[in-house]
């Protein structure tokens, strides 16, 4: 009962956390799409609506209005050029909003009258003037809202044409003013656009390789099991082919011991396969861990498909079977290799020397010609090994203990140049070239890898995983981190996710109930300031 409602907590949590991960890769994605719908009626070039309120009767309205709906603003406006006849009781602020309030309709420039007296109603810009009272004042909807600074630089714009009389032309600069201020914001429109790109950007690379990831687990098991099925379907012929081999050379007890390995991660093969992946069905592919452990399965599935094939061309090259030479070839095809590592060693050591005088790099130079006369002559005895081979005088156990001593040879000329660069002061460089050289000579057991050379001009390839000397460990080691993701692991990833969720959702929450209104007094440059209620303020000219 315990193990059956662990296994049902574990599923449970792996679809929680799928659906997590996967719910918040999709909020990414659609950040850009819902930012530019959020932002459509802002973002775009749009001219402002006008009226013109000239109750004091300084101005000529259509021309005027057709200059101010001439101006760009990212955003719908509505503006009202209000001027107000007489001298003022009190201060502008306090004049305007008792105009909007006297009309027949006050909700025209009110939010609303009755639970907010003094709000002016969103997208509305109000330009006043007072030519009598010598008083100048802007006023906004919540949403259209301006800081003082730019209010004032909107009231400074107009006052020297104010104090000449020029009533006009000084509306029409408060009205400039106004849409290069509220226009400054674009910049910062553009930046949230560029930083919801760059979220839904990477919320769609995220969600590729999160579903790749699962995907490529999913197919890394799908080949361990061919890999498999083929080692179940060969496996009598390869014990057939065993038996043919004889403990009476190295290479022979060698093979044996192989086969024996081979018998036993085969006879364990069904545990191996429920340690890594027995568990995972489907989200649980998709974590982490699946990946992990479907990758090391199929890495030993590989590994036990090409043991089984190795011990095939051991018993047929050690029994001069039907189709030896093909089998010989990819054994040549190890040494070809480790010549074509030592002769581009050679070459990135002599690069490094030119650099130094040409009586230091001449012992060096020595060195590397009779390298290269040492490699034909290898070559050459390759050659004349399929010859031996095919008459009897050499055996093919002989014949394989020579291409390891020439693989040794290899390894001791590669450090003989090695001590020739530290002859003329590469020693640091060269052990750097030397380490890159060893990492080359000792690939991983990665199906990935395949064997390949290229030496003075003639190319060709093997299979490493088949050869008979063994160039990899057999069976490989287990991951230290096959296993399925922890539950606190689990629990702390799904927390970070639903954080990221609750993020981006409040970006686009806007705060509808707020009740507070803008209340704003200006001073001007030649009179003092006015106090009163609204959204806006005043100055004196």
């Amino acid at each position: 009962m315990r193990r059956l409602l662990a296994s049902f907590v574990d599923r449970f949590l792996s679809l929680l956390l799928f659906a997590v991960k996967v719910t918040a890769g999709l909020a990414l994605v659609l950040v850009f799409p819902v930012f530019c719908v959020y932002w459509s009626d802002a973002g775009g070039s749009f001219h402002p609506s006008v009226e013109v309120r000239d109750e004091a009767g300084v101005l000529l309205g259509k021309p005027l209005v057709k200059e101010i709906e001439g101006l760009t603003l990212d955003k719908r406006v509505d503006i009202v050029v209000l001027t107000l006849p007489g001298p003022l009781s009190g201060s502008l602020d306090d004049a305007v909003l008792d105009y909007a309030h006297r009309q027949p309709d006050p909700t025209a420039l009110l939010e609303n009258p009755v639970p907010y007296p003094e709000r002016f109603r969103d997208s509305l810009v109000i330009l006043a003037v007072s030519p009598e009272g010598r008083k100048v004042g802007c006023y906004f909807g919540e949403d259209v809202q301006l800081s003082m600074d730019d209010q004032k630089d909107i009231q400074n714009a107009a006052k020297d044409q104010f104090r000449r009389s020029d009533w006009r032309g000084g509306v029409l600069s408060m009205a400039k003013e106004y849409a290069d201020a509220a226009n400054s914001g674009a910049w910062e429109t553009i930046g949230m656009f560029a930083l919801a790109g760059a979220a839904s950007i990477g919320g769609a690379v995220w969600l590729f390789l999160y579903f790749r990831s699962g995907l490529k687990a999913f197919k890394n098991v799908r080949a361990a099991r061919d890999h498999y099925s083929r080692v179940v379907r060969d496996y009598d012929a390869i014990e057939r082919y065993a038996d043919l081999i004889q403990e009476d050379s190295s290479y022979g007890a060698e093979a044996i011991a192989r086969y024996r390995a081979f018998c036993e991660e085969y006879a364990g093969f069904p545990r191996i396969a429920e340690d890594f992946v027995g568990g995972f069905s489907g989200p649980d592919w998709f974590r982490k861990c699946a990946a992990t452990s479907a990758k090391a399965f199929r890495k030993r599935a590989f590994a036990l498909d090409s043991q089984g094939r190795a011990v095939v061309k051991a018993a047929e090259l050690l029994t001069m079977s039907p189709g030896w030479k093909d089998i010989w070839t990819n054994e040549v095809g190890r040494v070809m290799e480790d010549a074509e590592r030592i002769l581009r060693l050679r070459e990135s050591i002599g690069r490094l020397s030119y650099s130094e005088p040409h009586s230091v790099r001449e012992p060096f130079f020595e060195d590397a010609q009779e390298l290269d006369a040492w490699v034909s002559v290898r070559l050459a005895r390759l050659e004349a090994l399929v010859l031996e081979l095919e008459t009897g005088e050499t055996g093919p156990s002989d014949a394989l203990e020579e291409l390891d001593r020439m693989s040794d040879e290899i390894h001791d000329r590669a450090e003989r140049l090695i001590r020739a660069a530290s002859r003329i002061g590469l020693s640091r460089r060269g052990d750097r070239i030397l380490e890159s050289y060893e990492q080359e000579s000792s690939p991983s057991n990665e199906e990935s890898y395949s064997g390949s050379w290229k030496v003075n001009g003639v190319s060709g390839s093997y299979n490493p995983y088949t050869t008979i000397r063994p160039a990899f460990d057999f069976p490989p080691p287990r991951p230290s981190n096959v296993g399925k993701t922890p539950l606190t692991f689990a629990l702390l990833l799904g927390a970070i996710w639903i954080a990221v969720v609750g993020v981006v959702k409040s970006i686009f929450d806007g705060d509808d109930d707020g009740d507070s209104s803008y209340s704003g007094s200006g001073g001007g440059s030649s009179g003092s300031g006015s106090s009163g209620s609204g959204s806006g303020s005043s100055s004196s000219f």
